[in-house]
């Protein structure tokens, strides 16, 4: 276990470097090759947020991407280890796996929402509860004096 997981590390770190490398070559040749007229008509926040786009892309590839790619391997790896232990074993998984899918696609699907619903709804209930109480006004509005007593 700890030796797949080094090996994975491994493997995600090698490709990391090679992408970051690739991206900013191809973001350096690219910017290179611009006119100066280009940077002379933007401001550099136009080209900072290209930059960040970029930088965005590459986090999703190496977080999302090879972590799949990495995901896919073993889910590989396991069903033929376990059609080398048993064939029922992996037809029996086979057949659950729509039923999973379904799962999580009704999770994201359905559930997500209300959950974001829920939380907001505790963000209502810290705005009423920093509301002062209803106790509180009624016990002041007995401690003034009635108007048959003035």
């Amino acid at each position: 276990m700890l030796g797949s997981s080094l090996l994975q590390q491994y493997l995600l770190s090698f490709v990391t470097v090679h992408i970051d490398s690739a991206i900013l070559d191809f973001l350096m040749r690219q910017l290179l090759g611009l006119p100066m007229s280009y940077f002379h008509s933007r401001r550099t926040g136009d080209i900072q947020r290209r930059l960040d786009g970029a930088r965005q892309v590459r986090i999703f590839i190496v977080q999302h991407g090879i972590g799949a790619m990495l995901a896919v391997v073993q889910i590989i790896g396991c069903a033929v280890l376990m059609a080398l232990y048993s064939t029922r074993l992996v037809a029996v998984f086979f057949l659950t796996l729509p039923l999973y899918a379904g799962l999580m696609f009704f999770s994201v699907k359905v559930l997500r929402p209300l959950f974001a619903d829920l939380e907001e709804g505790q963000g209502s209930i810290a705005r009423i509860k920093s509301m002062p109480s209803r106790e509180s006004k009624q016990s002041r509005l007995r401690q003034r004096k009635p108007l048959s007593a003035i």
